[in-house]
C-alpha cells in the first residue's frame, strides 16, 4: 500500500497536501487458484485469506529496518479446513482475544477464537458453528453470504441470498456463546436486499436491489425512526431519477463523524444521502452536465417530497422553491469495485475501467464486418 498526495477540498479553494509514500510490505501467497476473500485485523497483525480450496490464517510481523513483512501460518481447526466466501475479524468482549468469522459457501458460519498471549505465538480454536440462519426449504444460494459487525462488536449480521429473496439474521455476540438474536422482516415485496452496513447505535442499514433502503434498530428489534417516517415501501417516496437504470447497490460507506449521512455505491456511480434532509423529487448530478446523464429520464421540478425528514427537517411551504442536493448522483467514477471512508474527510475508491478490461481480452480469431 502506498500513500500519495491528496487534495483537501473546501467551498472556497482546493489545496494540495503532500504525504510521503509508505510501502508497508507485500505478502505473496502461492496457490493453485485465485483468492476468494481476504481480511486484515485493525492493527495489521493477522491476515485471513481463502482460495477455492481452503482458508488460511497468518500472523504478520513487520521489520521496519528491512521494510519487509514476515507471514507465519497459524493452524486452523478442522471446521475451517474448507474455503470461505466471506471473512471478518471482531473483538471478543470481556478479554483481549479476537474472533474470526468465516462464511462458507454451503451456509454455516464458523466462529474461531484467536488468543495471543505475550511472547507466545497466537493460537486458534473452534468456538461455535452458527446454523440458525439456514432456511429449511431447498432454495439454493445464489451468491456468497455477506457479513457485517456492529461498531462495538455486539452483533453479527448475515445476509444470505437465495433463489426467491435474501434473508438477514442477527446474532448477539454479547454472551459468552454467540446466539441468534433476530431475523429481519422479509423485504422481498419491495426488493431483495443486496448489501448492508451497521451504523452507530446498533442501527443496521439495508439497501435493496431497486435502490430502496431501510434502517433497523437491532437492539430494539424494530424498524428505525427514519424508515418508519418514510413508510413502506420506501421506493414510493424516493426520487424519480433513481428508476432510470438497472444498477443495484454494491456497497455502503458510512463514517461516525457524520451519523446522518451515508454513501450508497454502485458500479457506475454513487449516491450521497442525508437522512436529516427532505427527499427531493429528482436528483442533482455531479458533474452537473455529465454525458452519462443524457440517457436518463427527464428531470422533474425540484420540489420537496413527503417523508424522510426527521429531527426538524421541514418541508418548505408551497410556492417556495429551495435547492435540495440530497440524493446527489456522483458520476465522476465508474467501474467501482469498492468504496469506503478512510477518515472523516477522505474516501478510497477502487475502480476497474472497462477499457482496461477490454484491452486484457485476447485478439479475436475471426471478425465479421457488417455488410460483407
Amino acid at each position: 500500500m502506498k500513500r500519495h498526495p491528496h487534495v483537501n477540498a473546501t467551498n472556497q479553494d482546493k489545496t494540495m497536501t503532500s504525504q510521503p509514500e509508505t510501502h508497508m510490505g507485500t505478502v505473496e501467497i502461492q496457490t493453485v487458484s485465485n483468492l476468494v476473500c481476504a481480511v486484515v485485523n485493525d492493527d495489521a497483525t493477522l491476515l485471513a485469506v481463502s482460495d477455492a480450496l481452503r482458508t488460511m490464517l497468518f500472523e504478520l510481523r513487520t521489520d521496519s529496518d528491512a521494510d519487509t513483512i514476515t507471514a507465519t501460518a497459524i493452524a486452523l481447526p478442522e471446521p475451517l479446513d474448507q474455503p470461505s466466501n466471506a471473512l471478518v475479524f471482531t473483538a471478543r468482549r470481556g478479554d483481549n482475544s479476537l474472533r474470526l468469522v468465516s462464511a462458507t459457501n454451503r451456509g454455516p458460519i464458523h466462529i474461531i477464537s484467536i488468543t495471543h498471549p505475550p511472547n507466545t505465538p497466537p493460537t486458534a480454536h473452534h468456538e461455535i458453528t452458527l446454523t440458525d440462519h439456514l432456511s429449511t426449504d431447498d432454495n439454493p444460494y445464489l451468491a456468497p453470504p455477506q457479513l457485517a459487525i456492529s461498531t462495538r462488536s455486539e452483533y453479527l449480521s448475515i445476509l444470505l441470498p437465495t433463489s426467491t429473496t435474501a434473508r438477514i439474521d442477527i446474532y448477539s455476540l454479547n454472551q459468552p456463546t454467540p446466539c441468534h438474536h433476530w431475523t429481519l422482516p422479509d423485504l422481498s415485496s419491495d426488493a431483495p436486499p443486496t448489501t448492508m452496513r451497521f451504523l452507530d447505535g446498533n442501527g443496521l442499514l439495508v439497501a435493496g436491489a431497486n435502490k430502496s433502503f431501510y434502517i433497523f434498530s437491532v437492539e430494539k428489534k424494530t424498524m428505525g425512526e427514519w424508515s418508519t417516517d418514510a413508510g413502506f415501501p420506501v421506493k414510493c417516496v424516493l426520487p424519480d431519477r433513481l428508476e432510470g437504470d438497472d444498477e443495484c447497490p454494491t456497497g455502503l460507506a458510512y463514517h461516525s463523524a457524520h451519523p446522518e449521512t451515508f454513501i450508497m455505491g454502485f458500479h457506475e456511480y454513487f449516491l450521497a444521502i442525508d437522512l436529516d434532509r427532505p427527499i427531493p423529487c429528482t436528483c442533482e448530478t455531479y458533474p452537473p452536465e455529465h454525458l452519462r446523464m443524457t440517457c436518463r429520464q427527464k428531470q422533474t421540478q425540484p420540489q420537496q417530497r413527503r417523508g424522510g425528514a426527521r429531527r426538524g427537517a421541514m418541508t418548505p411551504p408551497a410556492g417556495i422553491m429551495t435547492k435540495n442536493n440530497n440524493f446527489t448522483i456522483c458520476l465522476r467514477y465508474n467501474g467501482m469495485l469498492f468504496l469506503d471512508y478512510m477518515s472523516e474527510t477522505e474516501m478510497v475508491i477502487v475502480q476497474q475501467p472497462w477499457l482496461q478490461v477490454v484491452d486484457s481480452f485476447p485478439d479475436a480469431l475471426e471478425r465479421k464486418i457488417y455488410g460483407y
